[in-house]
């Protein structure tokens, strides 16, 4: 998997490429540096609709049915997604259409021509999927941590902005955006799979050659620094069951002890062997489904559970909780344990490499934000094996620190608050007391 190439046009968009002659498929990502972290708060959410956008008119298709046609007439799997940091385009479809596909995505990238009627029909579809996610209790609890965590810094901003947002946003305000942000100097292109001898003349063809520069500053976000507060937040919702979310401050996507974090990650909820599936579930039938995960960006992340319940368990299933997050950080774990998620992480990996999107998605986004230490797939993997016992120890002991816990209950709590907070603060002192 090392055989790639980094180069970059005249106009300094910088792309890379992977050859696997071992496919029949190709894979092309574009990644902008631009998401709701750039974005302010009157036009908050612009990034994600823009992302809708590009997938409508441009100089190569009048109409937004003609790019429809000419993408199935390749059999190319589309979509787009938005972060905070981010927003990325992926196509995939047979290699023998490599040529055609350069073509039709350079275009839709760097030639958007987008109209009021198209806008103004995207900004109903866009307040639509936000409703939606306000009904889905791992989204709100999501969107929370960060305003919890990061109070008015950007990064705490929702992706999708709010409705309102939406519907204030302008035909002149996306053209700015996209002026600004969809530059040669400000987004990579990653190509990979079963590529043609002639992939650099078809790339030196496109319309990614057309990208003009723009004038912005690199972006340098420094680390947030974290105050430490213990807080339990509640979010009213009418709904049977009762949502809980824990999380915990990172330090972003350029800590060195990310690696052990990942390992963290899937020691407590990386599957069905994991502690906290074994221990809330499998012992204790405390809970049906939880969810642990591992976020970074360049300024800040978060690491947290999400999990629900019947209502008279929460002091149970926070206990429990805190209990698996607390052992790791005094017990070291066996080197078999920690083997076993090695393991894991490399047949993972493995499997990953074997899916052109995904191999193309990392390496975008690794020469996007890392550049300077651009890590192989294969190197990847070195680094996830290197954590040792000790450092799991050694991370957990800070890691997890009761004093930056965010924990938030959502449901239907008719009962007491107080009392509430009185009994979640005496398990976490009785917890950590230990």
């Amino acid at each position: 998997m090392n055989n790639y190439t980094i180069n970059q046009l005249p106009n300094g968009l910088e792309y890379f490429l992977l050859d696997n002659q071992n496919v029949d498929t190709i894979s092309l990502c574009v990644c902008i540096r631009v998401g709701s972290n750039q974005e302010d708060n009157r036009i908050n959410g612009i990034s994600h609709l823009l992302e809708h956008m590009i997938y409508k008119s441009n100089v190569l298709f009048k109409t937004k049915y003609e790019l429809y046609k000419a993408l199935d007439s390749i059999g190319a799997s589309y979509n787009a997604y938005t972060d905070k940091n981010i927003t990325t385009f992926f196509v995939k479809s047979d290699a023998i259409h490599q040529d055609k596909l350069i073509h039709i995505f350079s275009s839709l990238i760097c030639e958007p021509n987008i109209n009021e009627i198209d806008l103004e029909n995207e900004k109903k579809i866009v307040i639509e999927e936000i409703n939606n996610a306000e009904d889905d209790p791992f989204d709100t609890i999501y969107n929370k941590f960060f305003k919890l965590m990061y109070d008015e810094n950007p990064i705490a901003k929702k992706i999708s902005g709010s409705p309102q947002n939406i519907i204030n946003i302008n035909l002149n305000d996306v053209k700015n955006h996209i002026t600004k942000y969809y530059t040669a100097n400000n987004m990579v292109v990653s190509i990979v799979g079963k590529l043609d001898s002639n992939i650099v003349n078809m790339i030196e063809k496109s319309s990614f050659s057309q990208a003009k520069q723009s004038f912005l500053s690199p972006i340098k976000n420094k680390l947030i620094p974290i105050s430490k507060t213990t807080s339990i937040n509640f979010v009213h919702k009418p709904i049977k069951q009762v949502y809980l979310g824990l999380c915990f401050p990172t330090k972003g996507l350029y800590d060195n002890d990310k690696y052990s974090i990942k390992l963290l990650e899937l020691i407590l909820n990386g599957s069905m062997s994991s502690r906290l599936f074994v221990h809330l579930r499998e012992k204790k039938g405390l809970v049906y489904s939880i969810s642990t995960s591992y976020i970074n960006y360049e300024e800040a992340g978060i690491f947290f559970t999400i999990t629900s319940f019947e209502k008279d368990k929460y002091v149970d299933v926070i206990k429990s909780l805190l209990k698996q997050y607390h052992l790791l950080q005094y017990e070291m774990i066996s080197e078999n344990e920690l083997n076993r998620w090695k393991n894991f992480i490399r047949s993972s990996m493995k499997m990953e490499t074997e899916n052109t999107m995904d191999v193309a998605d990392y390496y975008a986004r690794e020469l996007l934000f890392h550049k300077d230490n651009f890590t192989s797939f294969s190197d990847l993997l070195n680094k996830h094996m290197e954590p040792t016992r000790e450092d799991i120890l050694r991370v957990s002991k800070y890691l997890f620190d009761w004093r930056n816990l965010k924990l938030i209950i959502m449901g239907d709590l008719s009962e007491n608050r107080n009392e509430i907070v009185k009994n979640i603060m005496s398990v976490i002192k009785e917890t950590y007391d230990k």
